[in-house]
């Protein structure tokens, strides 16, 4: 099964617009933008950077680009195709990194980040099996913006909060693990399984890869480990980009 046969192409689903903070922009990768990042994916050694042709959708908050359903959301921004403003996100790359989710979701299912939308249909569409899917996001804006596009699922319930700050996690608090985050250790040991349990718990709230991203995906790792239910599985995205690229 190829990327595209679990996730659509976003730019189909959200409309260009905008809510506060928050807008979507459709832009254009043509093949000679495509066969650009592909050399440059040569000289970086990234292969997961390389852009396939076609047209995506560009979440922004306040101006700063936090999602792309089809580019190079890794790049921290810097110049492609001439010197252009890189449209981050992730073509191959959006879409191979957030395949783990696809792969091993079951049951009752908890997401920290909206974006786009993107796993969310992806999800809804790939894993009927699904019991519940719950969407931690930080922004009204973003909830605002992209909801109304999102598939109607008795399934899906989206929650305005920051992932950090979430009652769900609060006993693990009461343990430290909000100071000491997982660090490796046994995330089960000593931590109470009060509160809600999830199959697969899944994060990705980050707009760039940065190595000041993993002190917060130690953290979250930490905070939701009580919350995976036994034989379950926890991912985020900062670290299945770290693996992909280490192929």
């Amino acid at each position: 099964m190829q990327e595209h046969d679990v996730f659509p192409r976003m730019a189909d689903k959200i409309p260009e617009g905008s809510v506060g903070s928050a807008r979507v922009t459709h832009f254009t990768v043509t093949r000679a933008d495509s066969s650009f990042t592909a050399l440059r994916s040569v000289v970086t050694g990234r292969r997961a950077e390389i852009v396939s042709p076609g047209r995506y959708a560009r979440l922004s908050i306040e101006d700063e680009l936090v999602m792309t359903d089809e580019a190079v959301r890794s790049t921290g921004g810097r110049g492609w195709c001439g010197g252009a403003e890189a449209p981050e996100g992730g073509t191959t790359m959006e879409r191979r990194t957030n395949r783990p989710l696809i792969e091993h979701a079951r049951g009752h299912v908890l997401v920290g980040g909206l974006g786009l939308g993107m796993v969310v249909f992806g999800l809804l569409a790939k894993k009927p099996a699904i019991r519940s899917l719950v969407v931690l996001e930080v922004s009204p804006d973003v909830i605002a913006l992209i909801q109304p596009h999102l598939p109607v699922d008795a399934r899906l319930t989206i929650v305005q909060v920051d992932v950090f700050g979430w009652d769900g996690w609060q006993d693990h608090a009461e343990h430290g693990w909000q100071e000491q985050g997982w660090r490796g250790r046994s995330p089960r040991r000593g931590l109470s399984r009060k509160g809600p349990q999830f199959d697969t718990i899944y994060f990705d709230i980050w707009p760039s890869i940065q190595a000041s991203n993993i002190p917060s995906a130690e953290l979250l790792r930490g905070l939701a480990a009580g919350r995976v239910a036994r034989g379950g599985w926890m991912g985020d995205w900062d670290t299945a980009y770290r693996k992909l690229e280490r192929r």
